[in-house]
């Protein structure tokens, strides 16, 4: 049919009614669903060309939709609060640029004391949006998106895609309504993605899509190790941060949503279909009070501190939980459980209550709603109540208050009340067993003869509470991850000694270097009585380096190309092409052979031979990296380069490493172990030394370069098996604190009551 002359456009608001039977109380009957508003401020503007700058757009008069007859005004979602008509002067398209400006005020508690005790704070709590539709003709519209960017920053899915409704016979007209929904929580994730680059420039989403994961293991415990895995996982939830209007604290949140969460089975509802439950697991961080002098150099919430170390650190991937935890993977370890749990991290603050607002049960219940209704905006459900379902709470540290907190506002709603069922505790005290199983306890008795109450909780140092909590007489020797006979309570202990020796043979905590590379060979005949010799081989000799051929050790002094200088006189013969070993300087040194530019991560290096994986490296003399792992001519870091450096610039291993290489094999029974240096690398007699990390034995005596031991070896040990002491690197409490988040939340998922 022809265009019509007029574009009739109506606009309207809707918004949350909670509780609606009896508001401040919610029930597990009394649902909450969407009710049009006239508290919210309208602006319509239209342009004839689809690529408009913002200066072109022509505002168009408003009027009630009950002065003008031609727009429905039938309940939701066809109910117009006010009219834009466009004149169609030529055939479409056309853009139009809706802006939403809500005037509602809510009553937000204060925030002092526990739970706030001030009076009510009215304030206006909803965001205001702007989005940008394209009529095409024939009643048909289209969003428009200028920049992703520009969309978030708008709120523009805060609309709803515009809906026709066809005119009359006798004059033909095009009606299509345009619902705007007041939301008070937006999404701010590309924002959160823009702060986190400061540290990772290269960093292409807040958290991945896929990733290697090593999780814990379904038999977690083996041979007194924790046992873990490592495989490609695809996390099919969307994780975003959000924006919190009207709440102190939390003032921020982020959610990881799993996607099958989008499929609705269209549960019945009045006036609008409710949706399926959504079950969630709400995780405390650890306390922001305790670290006041971190999180008071960044503003709150948008600060590089709380994004990083609020968000960040936790909804990513740790390469190695057992050497480097952190990343804590919370939305990872529930994709591997296979639960579909909606993940809620609310953002602390520093000032004492750290998240307020959560502890009234009434504005939690909210909160958690608008969560619901945003994602499901997000997957085209735009008029479905929500309807919250089986909850679990969780703490990490001294979140065990915050906790608590939550949990007597859980207490003083009906609705929340009815829904909790979980209770997850990670290390509440460190190396204070006694206090961590009286949370716990006090918690079984919570969960009383409820077969759907559970409490999990994990630490490193047992205690009788611990038997007693489970209801067993004793405890076997740690680490153990123990369940009560009916499966509702668990309790792990793994010590600090335990994740060492866990980690050791898989991600070492001891230092881990590479082996000396053979493919070095003399590139002329050596004869005895040379003093230097030449040297063919992909990595360069350095000055200091000590290297083996004809089982003899020597070391440069000079090194001109591939004409090296020795220490010392060669003293076997060797011919052309014979085999060699290299070792590094006592304290090895490389350059870039590429600039290293910002937000690189992979550095090309002269020579890797020496540098360590997990350790540190000093780069021009100046830049301290951790270096992840050590290939051949380049080296991989933990965090991308926060800056560049030139080609040439010095890299420095920053960790002395007391080590050398077996210049032989040894058959197993050897007594003694032939190496290729003693004198600079710190070796002494009645020091414990690994070969390869197989077998330790003590140095008897050093004979030039021969080690006698104190006993034979057993096992056999190849040419160029390091050889030196285990230094276990004794990590910062706050690591081994932080795996039991790291590992053990895949344990808590894997028993819980989720779908």
């Amino acid at each position: 049919m022809a265009e019509p002359k007029t574009l009739l456009v109506g606009v309207s608001a809707w918004r949350l009614s909670h509780a609606p039977a009896s508001p401040g109380q919610h029930n597990a009957a009394d649902g909450c669903t969407w009710a049009p508003s006239t508290e919210c401020d309208f602006t319509v503007e239209f342009a004839r060309d689809v690529t408009a700058s913002d200066n072109d757009f022509s505002p168009i008069p408003l009027l009630p939709a009950v002065a003008e007859p031609r727009a429905r005004a039938s309940g939701a979602p066809f109910a117009a609060q006010f009219v834009a008509e466009i004149p169609l002067e030529k055939a479409p398209p056309i853009i139009v640029r809706v802006t939403a400006k809500p005037t509602a005020k809510l009553k937000v508690k204060g925030s002092i004391g526990q739970p706030p005790r001030s009076d009510d704070i009215e304030l206006e709590a909803f965001f205001p949006g702007t989005a940008f539709f394209v009529y095409e003709g024939g009643g048909f519209w289209r969003r428009h998106s200028r920049t992703d960017e520009e969309d978030e920053e708008n709120s523009a899915e805060h609309f709803a895609p515009p809906v026709s409704l066809g005119g009359t016979t006798t004059e033909p007209f095009v009606f299509s309504l345009i619902a705007f929904f007041m939301a008070r929580v937006r999404n701010r994730t590309r924002r959160a993605l823009d702060i986190e680059r400061a540290l990772d420039p290269g960093r292409p989403e807040f958290v991945k899509r896929q990733d290697s994961v090593t999780h814990l293991a379904q038999v977690p415990i083996a041979d007194r190790r924790v046992q873990m895995l490592t495989e490609d996982v695809d996390l099919d939830a969307e994780c975003r941060v959000l924006e919190i209007a009207g709440f102190k604290a939390p003032a921020a949140v982020a959610v990881c949503w799993p996607r099958a969460n989008d499929k609705q089975t269209g549960g019945a509802g009045t006036p609008t279909p409710r949706a399926d439950p959504m079950e969630s697991l709400v995780f405390f961080h650890a306390s922001f009070g305790q670290n006041a002098a971190i999180y008071n150099q960044t503003p709150y919430p948008f600060g590089l501190k709380q994004i990083d170390h609020g968000f960040a650190g936790y909804l990513n991937t740790a390469a190695h939980p057992l050497r480097q935890p952190y990343a804590l993977s919370l939305p990872w370890q529930m994709a591997v459980a296979g639960k579909q749990a909606v993940l809620v991290l609310p953002l602390n603050r520093v000032a004492p209550p750290e998240l307020t607002n959560l502890n009234n049960g009434e504005q939690a219940t909210e909160l958690l709603e608008e969560i619901q209704v945003s994602f499901l905006r997000a997957a085209g459900h735009y008029f479905w109540a929500p309807r919250l379902g089986r909850m679990a709470i969780a703490s990490f540290s001294a979140a065990i208050n915050e906790l608590h907190q939550f949990f007597q506002a859980i207490n003083q709603s009906p609705l929340l009340r009815s829904l909790h069922e979980e209770i997850y505790m990670f290390d509440v005290r460190h190396t204070n067993g006694p206090e961590c199983a009286k949370y716990a306890i006090g918690f079984k008795s919570w969960a009383g003869a409820n077969p759907v109450r559970r409490v999990r909780f994990y630490n490193d140092d047992p205690s009788p509470d611990h038997a007693s909590f489970l209801g067993r007489g004793a405890l076997p020797a740690s680490p153990f991850v123990l369940d009560s006979a009916d499966g509702r309570f668990t309790s792990a202990v793994v010590t600090d000694a335990d994740w060492l020796r866990s980690a050791i043979g898989r991600d070492h905590f001891s230092f881990r270097v590479n082996p000396a590379v053979k493919d070095a060979t003399l590139g002329i005949a050596a004869s005895v009585g040379d003093t230097s010799i030449v040297v063919k081989g992909q990595n360069p000799i350095t000055v200091g380096a000590t290297f083996v051929f004809s089982k003899e050790v020597y070391r440069a002094v000079e090194v001109n190309g591939a004409r090296v200088t020795l220490n010392t006189p060669v003293r076997v013969a060797a011919p052309v092409d014979s085999g060699m070993i290299v070792a590094p300087p006592a304290r090895p040194r490389t350059t870039l052979t590429r600039p290293a530019s910002r937000g690189d991560k992979i550095l090309s290096v002269a020579s890797p031979l020496g540098l360590l994986e997990d350790s540190s490296a000093v780069i021009g003399g100046e830049l301290v990296v951790s270096v992840l792992d050590v290939n051949a001519q380049t080296i991989e870091l933990e965090r991308a380069m926060p800056r560049a450096f030139p080609a040439g610039a010095t890299v420095e291993n920053a960790e002395a490493c007391i080590r050398t290489f077996l210049s032989a094999d040894h058959a197993p029974g050897a007594d003694t172990l032939t190496v290729m240096e003693t004198t600079v690398v710190g070796f002494a007699v009645g020091l414990e030394i690994s070969i390869g990390f197989l077998e330790f034995v003590k140095i008897k005596a050093i004979q030039g370069s021969t080690l006698v031991l104190e006993r034979p070896t057993t096992l056999p040990h190849g040419e160029g098996t390091v050889v030196g002491p285990v230094k276990e690197r004794k990590l910062h409490f706050g690591l081994y604190h932080a795996m039991f988040v790291s590992v053990f939340l895949t344990d808590a998922m894997r028993k819980s009551g989720f779908k």
